[in-house]
């Protein structure tokens, strides 16, 4: 039975004695087969368990990341870009914009065929 009740305070998240009797006893779970005596015996055969015990904190001071100089500067903003050909005086160029970036690039295209419009679309992904 003691085996029983230590899986079923592993489903519970490994909670400390004190905390396990307050939930069979109190009646936060209704209809378990599991007793204030089960939970008493768990610990007295097993002692604490392990998942339980860490991560507890302490008293002591704990420095944070920013106080350390440490904190993150990464932030990854999914880019969105808009394509299309613009043509001005019988020239061709490629106009795209991304959003929420708000970064407009232009480039001149020699023609409409696919080569080109590739390579001038590839240098705009490569300056994003």
């Amino acid at each position: 039975m003691a085996l029983e009740t230590g899986e079923f305070l592993k489903a519970l998240g490994y909670p400390t004695e004190r905390k396990a009797l307050g939930i069979v006893s109190h009646g936060s779970i209704l209809n378990i087969p599991h007793g204030v005596e089960d939970v008493k015996r768990f610990f007295s055969i097993y002692g604490d368990q392990i998942p339980g015990i860490r991560g507890k904190t302490t008293k002591k001071h704990v420095k944070r990341a920013r106080e350390l100089g440490l904190e993150s500067k990464l932030q990854v903003t999914m880019q969105e870009m808009t394509a299309d050909v613009m043509h001005v005086a019988g020239e061709r160029f490629l106009v795209s914009i991304s959003q929420p970036l708000g970064l407009l690039l232009v480039i001149h295209a020699g023609s409409l065929g696919a080569v080109e419009l590739g390579v001038a679309l590839q240098q705009h992904f490569n300056t994003l």
